[in-house]
């Protein structure tokens, strides 16, 4: 189950999915030949050095949120056209 509330400051996720899904694609990129010959724990150490930088530059705690704020105003306003066409075709049937 996914659940995300903004304004609460909560996003759940199927956890454990997620982690395999991560270690499935990380383990196929340590099989490519750029990275085959490194041992587990140093290609993970190198992956979590750049993750860091990722972090650093990104900040994508801050685009996650901008996103879904976002998702939430085109959701809010299709729902809210979606109930104006509802009570036109209640008005026209009365």
């Amino acid at each position: 189950m996914t659940r995300i509330d903004l304004e609460k400051n909560i996003v759940e996720f199927e956890h454990r999915k997620a982690l395999d899904h991560a270690f499935l694609l990380l383990s196929y990129i340590h099989q490519l030949e750029a990275f085959k010959d490194e041992s587990p724990k140093e290609f993970l150490k190198n992956w979590a050095e750049s993750y860091e930088d990722f972090l650093k530059q990104n900040k994508p705690s801050e685009k996650f949120k901008n996103e879904f704020k976002i998702i939430q105003k085109e959701n809010q306003k299709m729902l809210e056209k979606k109930l104006k066409n509802k009570v036109k075709n209640l008005k026209i049937t009365i």
